[in-house]
């Protein structure tokens, strides 16, 4: 009896490691939810940027005439971003180049040839 319960215990191990290995050799996507292994989250893959929800313009948005809402239909351009362009705007009277957006705070090259497409005088 004892070799018995001997016997049952060692497959009753080997089950348990065969179950740990498969367990772990597993992939994780990265929409999988983890606990706090930090070694595992540190494996993952980037989560990919969030397509913007956004309906971009269909035409061009004057920016020396257009109020807060229309600039907000630009890429990268929310309230506070239509604000400093139109407090921009109004302390240079008016823009001389769609260029000069670059001078708006939070408008740098990048975002500036997002709206580029955009925008016109």
């Amino acid at each position: 009896m004892k070799g018995l319960v001997k016997k049952v215990g060692l497959v009753v191990s080997m089950v348990c490691l065969v179950a740990a290995l498969l367990v772990a050799s597993i992939p994780v996507s990265a929409d999988t939810p983890q606990s706090g292994n930090s070694s595992a989250k540190s494996q993952s893959a980037p989560k990919a940027p969030r397509a913007s929800k956004k309906a971009l313009p269909t035409g061009k948005i004057n920016i020396n005439t257009a109020g807060e809402k229309e600039l907000q239909q630009l890429p990268k351009v929310g309230p506070a971003m239509a604000k400093r362009i139109i407090e921009y705007r109004n302390s240079v009277k008016s823009f001389k180049s769609v260029e000069e957006l670059k001078n708006v705070k939070g408008i740098g090259d990048k975002t500036f040839e997002q709206m580029k497409p955009y925008v016109t005088l």
